[in-house]
């Protein structure tokens, strides 16, 4: 029994490093950037953006869709999105016939391409792990709820400020803490930190965006390097000259420590909803998971845009979801204190999210 156990553990082991080891990687002394999506070889800039890596779904089944991480210089999320970078990288992925079946993410000079080439495989070693974990899929969340919005047919983004916690070792499965936003077609754009099992410590979490259009399954936003507990992270979904943008910023390392995606989520504003909020959602099962954790966990500087202006929350509520969809019901016990409306910080007490179903 014992020699059949170590034999399932080194089998457990090959086949993370095999993970860790096929991800797509550039060819040696390759003209262009050595990357080939399609048949295509990439050439090593894009519109002015240094190609870093790619994934596409032969890599992981936690790969929705084939992406190209890409390196800029635009300073800032604002400078990046407002400036001619991202259709003069779409015009180029159109003439390399690759504009429909390939997606691209850009990140600030802050991020190196090494450090998504080496973060990528631990990312999908873990993903691969948790099973392509989901978000906000029918397990219980708390949540504090942006009613400012009304009638408005005009907010075209959401941001907030989430502090980065010491992640536990203690979990089951997994948790989130995300800014989360519902659309005029239904849609969901989701960006955060998502929190595996595993020995927990400073940098155990990862920084994660994702869509209805990818199935809700997990996406990396930043390098895994870059989570660090204490740290300060803006997350902003907004909609941006016709195309939905994922963004996270580091803003307590150095500058320009940033990576934006796009989503090709439908419709054009954000609508008043229980799903527009910040929320922590918890799928463990086990009591005590939350043991380790930085707890409660902080969001502050919760804001929405309309037209492109700045507005901050100026109301919001707060609730429980229990499993499987059951109606929400509003938090009378305190698992969310303080209010984001404002600019005030709410703190998120996980003791009290109810267990994963």
């Amino acid at each position: 029994m014992r020699t059949k156990r170590k034999l399932l553990a080194v089998l457990g082991v090959v086949l993370i490093l095999l993970v860790m080891t096929t991800l797509s990687a550039p060819s040696p002394g390759a003209a262009g950037s050595g990357f080939v999506i399609n048949g295509v070889e990439l050439p090593a800039r894009i519109a002015g953006y240094e190609v870093a890596a790619v994934v596409t779904p032969a890599d992981s089944r936690c790969v929705v869709q084939s992406e190209i991480f890409l390196v800029g210089s635009d300073p800032t999320i604002e400078a990046f999105l407002e400036g001619p970078g991202p259709k003069r990288i779409e015009a180029v992925l159109g003439k390399l016939g690759l504009n429909k079946d390939v997606s691209f993410g850009v990140s600030g000079p802050g991020i190196s391409k090494e450090s998504w080439r080496e973060s990528l495989p631990r990312f999908y070693s873990d993903m691969e792990r948790l099973d392509c974990p989901r978000l906000n899929v029918n397990n219980p969340w708390i949540t504090d709820v942006n009613d400012s919005i009304g009638g408005s047919t005009n907010v075209n983004a959401q941001s907030v400020h989430l502090l980065a916690p010491m992640v536990g070792a203690g979990q089951s499965k997994y948790s989130n803490f995300l800014n989360n936003v519902r659309t005029n077609t239904n849609q969901l754009i989701q960006a955060g930190f998502l929190f595996p099992r595993g020995t927990g410590g400073p940098g155990a979490g990862r920084i994660v965006w994702t869509d209805t259009q990818h199935g809700l399954v997990a996406q990396t936003l930043l390098p895994d390097d870059k989570y660090a507990a204490g740290h300060d992270y803006w997350f902003t979904i907004s909609y941006t000259s016709g195309t939905w943008w994922a963004c996270g910023d580091d803003t307590t390392g150095s500058p320009s420590i940033y990576h934006c995606e796009p989503s090709s989520a439908t419709g054009n504003y954000v609508v008043p909803d229980p799903a527009t909020a910040v929320f922590f959602e918890n799928y463990n099962t086990n009591t005590g998971w939350y043991e380790g954790f930085t707890n409660p966990t902080i969001a502050y500087g919760a804001a929405y845009y309309i037209n492109g202006a700045h507005n901050l929350w100026t109301s919001d509520s707060r609730w429980i979801h229990p499993c499987n969809n059951a109606p929400r019901v509003p938090d009378t016990i305190g698992a969310v204190t303080g209010w984001l409306e404002n600019g005030g910080a709410a703190a998120f007490h996980l003791e009290k999210v109810p267990l994963g179903c």
